[in-house]
């Protein structure tokens, strides 16, 4: 325990003049500080978010490093899909879909994370996702084409934890599911990048 804490009576001093806190006071002084650090520890959902979001970026630092290699599938005359490559290490894969970019999938150096999009209009929504050697991992969005969130879960090793949620277009909450296990969101800590 430092020396602040360990003093007898804490003392506010404002040109030279000295006031001392009565025992109440400083209880309430410690106990609002002890409470206001305690509140800025993230919860489950949000460290699963924190997590998602670095893995997200390592990604795609990776995902756009040089290439020497790019392979393309069409048929009938359209392009299905681009791969970029640096030797036999994926790093980008663009599908397309009625002309427009569909999906589009990131991958690491080491080739164990995957970073998932699918867009409108391909689709009728976004997703965003992360895989980890093939299982989906961390958070998953979908979005509205406008951009609003539509729905939002948790996943370690491909089976849904914490709590997963549904809002209308209006971003009003319109479902909340508890998969319970909100412990095991710990276990993103253990998944390095």
């Amino acid at each position: 325990m430092s020396n602040w804490f360990s003093v007898k009576s804490i003392q506010i001093s404002e040109q030279k003049h000295t006031m001392r806190l009565p025992f109440q006071t400083k209880f309430l002084f410690i106990f609002s500080i002890s409470l206001f650090t305690s509140s800025c520890t993230p919860s489950p959902e949000n460290q699963a978010v924190i997590w998602s979001q670095s893995i997200k970026s390592n990604i795609i630092k990776d995902a756009f490093g040089s290439h020497n290699q790019i392979l393309r599938d069409s048929s009938n005359g359209l392009l299905r899909s681009i791969l970029f490559l640096n030797g036999e290490t994926k790093l980008r894969k663009y599908i397309f879909i009625k002309g427009d970019t569909g999906v589009s999938i990131f991958y690491s150096k080491n080739q164990e994370f995957e970073l998932f999009k699918e867009f409108c209009p391909a689709a009728n929504r976004t997703f965003e996702g992360i895989k980890y050697k093939g299982d989906w991992t961390g958070v998953s969005e979908f979005r509205y084409c406008d951009g609003s969130i539509k729905e939002r879960e948790i996943s370690l090793n491909g089976s849904s934890v914490g709590i997963s949620e549904q809002f209308d277009k209006n971003g009003a909450l319109i479902k909340s599911i508890n998969h319970r296990r909100t412990e095991e969101i710990e276990e993103l800590k253990k998944i390095k990048y």
